[in-house]
C-alpha cells in the first residue's frame, strides 16, 4: 500500500483540475523518503510479509529485483506495495512495485513517477538481503495530504531543496508549518 495516492491527495485537499498532478507524482518519492527516514525514523514494517535471502538479485536493465527461489508471490507482495530493501550492496532504499509488476520470481518496481531512483546491477549470493512490504497507518494520510497541501500552495516548491554527493541524497523542507508537522508525532519511532 502506497502512503498516499494521487488521487487521495486530489480528494483530501478537494482539488479537481489536473495543474498538480504531475508535481504531486514527482513528490511522492520526495515526501515518503522524508516522511519515513527523516521526520519519523519508522519504516512502517509489515511483520508479516518479508523475504530474507540471498537468492535476490537486481537489475538495473529492467528495474527489477529477482528471486531464484520463487518466494515474492507466497509472501503476499501486491502491486503498488512500498517495500523496504536492506542488506544489500548498492539497492537499500524505499521502492514502489510496479502495476503488474508482481510475479513469484520477479518485482518489477515503478521508477515512472520517480525517474532519479534506479537500482543498480547486483548478483544473488553476495549477501543475506531482506525484502520487506511496508505497512503505513492509516491515519498518516490526513497529515500527509496537509503537507502536500502545504508544498502545493507554495507551487513554486521553494521549500524543497535537494543535495546530492554521489549516492548519498537528502531533501530538506523548510518552513514547513508546526500544526502539520506536530500530527505526526505519534507515528514516530523512539529508536531507529
Amino acid at each position: 500500500m502506497a502512503l498516499i495516492t494521487k488521487q487521495e491527495v486530489k480528494a483530501l485537499l478537494q482539488i479537481t483540475v489536473s495543474t498538480y498532478d504531475t508535481l504531486i507524482d514527482r513528490l511522492y518519492p520526495i515526501v515518503r523518503n522524508y516522511i519515513v527516514y527523516d521526520l519519523l525514523q519508522n519504516k512502517f514494517k509489515d511483520p508479516l510479509v518479508w523475504v530474507e535471502s540471498s537468492a535476490l538479485s537486481f537489475m538495473e536493465s529492467d528495474g527489477s529485483i529477482n528471486d531464484s527461489l520463487l518466494s515474492f508471490i507466497y509472501m503476499r507482495f501486491s502491486n503498488y506495495d512500498d517495500i523496504i530493501v536492506e542488506g544489500s550492496l548498492l539497492n537499500d532504499g524505499l521502492y514502489t512495485i510496479a502495476e503488474d509488476g508482481l510475479t513469484a520470481g520477479k518485482l518489477t518496481l515503478d521508477f515512472s513517477i520517480a525517474p532519479p531512483e534506479t537500482l543498480k546491477d547486483e548478483p544473488s549470493g553476495l549477501r543475506i538481503i531482506t525484502i520487506t512490504k511496508v505497512r503505513y497507518p492509516l491515519g498518516l494520510k490526513i497529515p500527509v495530504s496537509e503537507l502536500y497541501g502545504h508544498i502545493l500552495s507554495k507551487q513554486s516548491g521553494s521549500n524543497i531543496n535537494s543535495e546530492s554527493t554521489g549516492s548519498y541524497s537528502v531533501t530538506y523542507f523548510s518552513d514547513m508549518p508546526k500544526s502539520i508537522l506536530q500530527k505526526f508525532d505519534k507515528y514516530k519511532k523512539l529508536s531507529w
